[in-house]
């Protein structure tokens, strides 16, 4: 009489089985790998283009400052002995309390 496992532990001993298990195993990490750059590769991608949006809107909001900046220059330029109300009235054209907010300071009054 035969043993039940004796056919498993023959099949064993024949490299067909360790070869379809290499071979499975090799395509898994092959798979893995493959996929691993995939992701790497678009979280690369995402923040580069995260950082262009965070760049432009930088320089847009710069590009704002330098406007309102050479604005003001010329306001004292052309009347250099300009009173608060004067230069209070000119931010209050210039409308900055609803688009610069760096400029918000200048427009509320001191008093």
């Amino acid at each position: 009489m035969r043993w039940r496992g004796q056919g498993a532990v023959e099949a064993l001993r024949s490299p067909i089985p360790w070869v379809a298990l290499t071979a499975a195993l090799a395509l898994t990490a092959a798979g893995w790998v493959g996929l691993e750059h995939s992701r790497r590769e678009e979280a690369r991608q995402q923040f580069e283009r995260r950082t262009e949006a965070a760049q432009a809107a930088m320089r847009a909001r710069l590009l704002s400052y330098e406007q309102i900046l050479r604005a003001g220059a010329a306001d004292i330029a052309s009347s250099p002995n300009i009173t608060r109300r004067e230069w209070r009235d000119f931010i209050g054209y210039l409308e900055l309390a609803n688009g610069c907010r760096a400029c918000r300071r200048s427009v509320t009054p001191s008093a």
